[in-house]
């Protein structure tokens, strides 16, 4: 059941966070996302923090098609160097802006050893309650009980009633807990659960019914009705095809030509967060819905290991997976096994 809008910025601010009386807070947000920042802004101060907050809308134009995309600005930069925690809000993904905004800012997180980021990209007020309503000490639990059981894996293969088929080679680059709880130097995703690395190899088909990441998602929504089908040879997409929607097909294949390896699978993950009730079409949150994301473009080496990158990240999310752990059946049409729950 969702609860109400102070609660989930409660639990974001004391329970993820652990915001202590008088650290620094640094809150950036965009007007899409004003009123999930208003409420966490109140939370810290409750709980006796010092916020400073910064709306990206008075630093300038934001164009949906990437032709000036918003650079990070240097004033962010310096209250970052001396923050605790803080929190990236934002409703609107916009084209180019991973690049120009966002990579930058978590450089600036990451350069700060005792900060404590919890990044909400793409979020909505919907995303918001369903995913802060949850009882994250539960997805911290079931999140390292998944690990366990993958960390040691040679293969995962994953099929799907929409078409998907496809086997990731893991193993060779390091396991990640994504639990909702950051830790000095870290930062996580709100909402969040999973547990995620990169794929050595990737093979197969890949149909995605479910959501599209980076600003595909704030544009298209959920793909069941319009899914979008990729051949994946040596990692590498091969094929794209979405003939429901031609535009998305378009946009998508640019996309993938961004660099030399956007259109190499990276992250392979699996959700784990057992509270999300079905997919809303925002993949902040449905990322996190129990399944499994794979991601083309960067593949996280600074958490993984990987020795590649690349200037975009889009994840893609399917429906009622069937997750095969070395021959090991732990996931069945989108249901964990009853023995793991």
């Amino acid at each position: 059941m969702m609860k109400s809008l102070e609660y989930c910025a409660k639990q974001a601010v004391r329970t993820c966070a652990a915001l202590k009386p008088g650290e620094k807070v640094v809150i950036i947000y965009d007007n899409a996302a004003k009123k999930i920042a208003v409420a966490i802004d109140n939370q810290a101060q409750y709980a006796e923090g010092k916020t400073e907050v910064y709306c990206m809308e008075t630093y300038g134009q934001r164009p949906d098609n990437g032709t000036n995309p918003l650079k990070f600005p240097d004033d962010m930069r310096r209250a970052l160097e001396s923050a605790d925690v803080s929190f990236y809000v934002a409703g609107n993904t916009k084209e180019g802006e991973l690049e120009s905004f966002r990579v930058p800012m978590l450089g600036a997180v990451e350069e700060n050893k005792r900060l404590r980021h919890l990044h909400l990209i793409g979020i909505s007020e919907d995303a918001f309650l369903r995913g802060m309503s949850v009882d994250y000490n539960n997805v911290r639990d079931f999140s390292m009980k998944i690990n366990e059981i993958v960390k040691g894996a040679k293969t995962i293969s994953v099929t799907t009633p929409a078409g998907s088929n496809f086997t990731a080679e893991v193993g060779k680059y390091k396991w990640a807990i994504a639990d909702g709880f950051p830790t000095p130097g870290k930062w996580v995703n709100l909402p969040d659960g999973e547990t995620f690395t990169t794929t050595s190899n990737l093979e197969g088909h890949i149909v995605v019914d479910g959501v599209l990441g980076d600003w595909f998602s704030g544009k298209y929504g959920l793909l069941e009705k319009t899914p979008l089908a990729l051949k994946v040879s040596h990692s590498r997409i091969i094929r794209i095809q979405c003939p429901k929607n031609r535009n998305l097909e378009k946009d998508f294949i640019r996309y993938i030509d961004t660099d030399q390896n956007s259109n190499r699978a990276g992250e392979f993950a699996i959700g784990t967060n057992l509270g999300l009730e079905k997919l809303i079409g925002n993949m902040i949150h449905d990322e996190k819905f129990p399944g499994v994301h794979v991601a083309f473009g960067d593949p996280l080496g600074e958490v993984t290991g990987a020795e590649w990158e690349s200037k975009v990240h889009c994840d893609v999310v399917m429906r009622k997976c069937s997750i095969f752990v070395d021959e090991n059946q732990i996931m069945e049409d989108g249901k964990f096994h009853a023995s793991l729950l």
